[in-house]
């Protein structure tokens, strides 16, 4: 840093001078360089070829080397000096005389200088290179009886398994499927071993039943480096399904998950666990729409559809020339009002007469839709009308109703059923709009609305002094809230 210049003084005769600028601080010295990596470790695994599946028992290993030292920072540059003191200011006196002879006293000064500017820091240092990295170390596998080294042990991977396929192209559950074949590839640099079988597996889940026990496929012998292996037909189970699906039609995913053991360790190829395949699992025949009116008045009848649809590519039926199976739509009572007239037929106006002592509702027995036969891809319908056959039944009044699909079951598909869908519907015994001048309110309501909810609020405008008129939009499909009058009679 440079010395400072101070200023010069005042006299007299001058003014003080300003101080010098301060000396410039130096520049940070330079970091130092960080410290070269430690190597990576030098590895060698002895074994012979009878206790070569002990090496699955190594997982993971580290020989990289370390990774070089961070360099050092750089240091700060030095403070710039102050700047020089400005040179000192000057007064003094003088005196005269006034003409009456009194003496006076005159004061003077000259101003000093001003303090110089600081001086500019330094520059810091530059900061130091990293370190070199360490170099990795080796992996070595020593097989003593080939008097061989390698770099790394056995891998298997699976390159390539076969679709899995069903015989009516769906896959349902409790159905027993197989793996046509799966191809496995050895993608390190060793054998498999030569003493320690192969087992070729599934592992279970929510939908996949795998028998480890029964349907484990061993496998004896050694696969080559970059080599392949090849099994087939393996077995495995879709879980049943023991709820029916609800409004819908019952749909989910299975997940083939391959696992390939070295035994006595009992120790899993990871990549072989990485590889899974997927596939969609349904029943082959399902209800693919109900169709039916929210509401109707006394007297009159409400169509219903019920629409059934094999999405399989054989015929499904107790007629099928693929396998006899037991199908049927069953609809069953649930609540509400008892006096129903059900009247249906099928898509050949085959009828399923309405005698009433079949429908026992304290039992619920109720219609019984069999199904001979559905052609594949085909969508049958079963048509009909309900009728609420009591004229007292009181208005708002409902019953609701649900339709069962039920199919043989797989194990036994001729003799027992099994109920895979259920669709529930309901249906509202409504009345016709009837127009009254003195009614101050008009109840705009769906199907949905209950009786109660209805009745309250007629209650609540007799209480008032007045009555309410009901407009349900399921019977007219809706509600103009504005119309010309002229036009319309509402009274009709």
């Amino acid at each position: 840093m440079e010395d400072k210049e101070e200023g010069m003084d005042a006299t007299r005769y001058s003014y003080g001078t300003n101080g010098g600028p301060g000396g410039n601080g130096g520049n940070g010295g330079r970091g130092g360089d960080g410290g070269r990596g430690g190597d990576g470790g030098q590895i060698v695994i002895n074994a012979s070829q009878y206790d070569s599946d002990l090496l699955m028992l190594i997982d993971e290993y580290q020989i990289n080397g370390g990774k070089g030292g961070v360099g050092g920072n750089g240091g700060m540059g030095g403070r710039g000096g102050p700047g020089g003191a400005g040179g000192s200011s000057y007064s003094w006196t003088t005196t005269s005389r006034d003409s009456q002879g009194n003496t006076r006293t005159h004061f003077h000064s000259n101003p000093g200088g001003c303090r110089g500017p600081n001086g500019s820091s330094g520059c810091n240092g530059s900061n130091g290179n990293r370190g070199y990295n360490g170099n990795d170390g080796k992996f070595q596998i020593f097989i003593t009886d080939e008097n061989q080294m390698y770099q790394q042990r056995y891998e298997l991977k699976v390159h390539k398994a076969g679709r899995v396929q069903s015989d009516d192209g769906i896959i349902e559950p409790g159905e027993i499927l197989y793996v046509p074949y799966i191809e496995f590839q050895n993608v390190g640099q060793m054998k498999t071993p030569m003493y320690q079988r192969l087992d070729f597996s599934l592992q279970s889940n929510s939908r996949v039943f795998f028998n480890d026990q029964k349907d484990t496929i061993p496998y004896e012998k050694q696969i080559d480096p970059q080599g392949f292996a090849q099994i087939k037909n393996l077995k495995f189970h879709i879980t049943p399904q023991l709820l029916a699906s609800v409004d819908k039609p019952f749909e989910d995913t299975a997940i083939v998950d391959y696992r390939s053991t070295v035994t006595r360790v009992n120790k899993q190829f990871k990549l072989v666990t990485k590889h899974t395949d997927k596939y969609q699992v349904r029943y082959p025949v399902q209800i693919s729409r109900v169709i039916i009116a929210p509401s109707v008045k006394q007297g009159e009848e409400a169509p219903i559809v019920i629409g059934l649809k094999n999405i399989s590519n054989k015929q499904i039926g107790l007629n099928s020339n693929f396998k006899s199976r037991l199908l049927r739509v069953f609809l069953k009572y649930e609540s509400g009002v008892k006096d129903v007239k059900f009247k249906f037929k099928d898509q050949q106006h085959n009828k399923f007469e309405d005698d009433m002592e079949k429908f026992d509702f304290d039992k619920f027995i109720d219609v019984d839709l069999p199904v001979s036969v559905i052609e594949p891809q085909q969508e049958i319908y079963f048509s009909g009308t309900l009728q609420f056959s009591n004229p007292d039944t009181a208005p708002y009044s409902k019953i609701n109703l649900k339709f069962d699909l039920d199919l043989g079951h797989i194990d036994s598909m001729d003799k027992e059923f099994q109920t895979i869908q259920t669709n529930t519907c309901s249906l509202q015994l409504t009345e016709t709009y009837q127009y009254n001048p003195n009614a101050l309110f008009l109840l705009v309501i769906n199907s949905e609305t209950n009786k109660e909810c209805i009745d309250n609020w007629k209650k609540f405008a007799g209480q008032i002094g007045t009555t309410a008129s009901v407009w349900n939009v399921a019977n007219y499909g809706g509600f103009l809230f504005s119309h010309p009058s002229q036009q319309y009679d509402t009274r009709h």
